[in-house]
């Protein structure tokens, strides 16, 4: 390598050892590319992996929601003086059960397809 170097300085470089270098630039190029590409898909399946909650998670986050509501829904019933706070409360507690509606048919969608490729659907 350090020969074909000093004769590209020099200029006594002939076609053929420029190609060779061209090509193995090339290939060099291919596998860093490859390298890029595996180490993308490792980052985000764990990514999606550590993103989705197991089913029984699911289950806790929700029984906190109800009972978040219930909280909620009590203090509103009290009539306080000041119900901005509880409504924004509940604005919030609407958006998070939503989030957890659609995580929640994620998982089971997941868990879903996993079941039917064992069985062989």
């Amino acid at each position: 390598m350090n020969q074909a170097g000093q004769r590209l300085q020099r200029g006594q470089s002939g076609p053929d050892e420029q190609e060779e270098t061209l090509d193995r630039l090339n290939e060099a190029q291919g596998e860093l590319r490859k390298s890029r590409e595996e180490a993308e898909r490792t980052v985000g399946t764990r990514a999606s992996r550590q993103s989705i909650r197991s089913p029984w998670a699911n289950q806790a986050a929700s029984r906190n929601l109800v009972a978040e509501g219930r909280r909620i829904q009590k203090a509103l019933a009290q009539g306080a003086a000041n119900d901005r706070p509880e409504l924004l409360s509940l604005l919030q507690l609407g958006r998070n059960q939503s989030e957890l509606g659609q995580e929640t048919a994620q998982v089971t969608e997941e868990k879903l397809s996993e079941a039917k490729s064992l069985v062989g659907y």
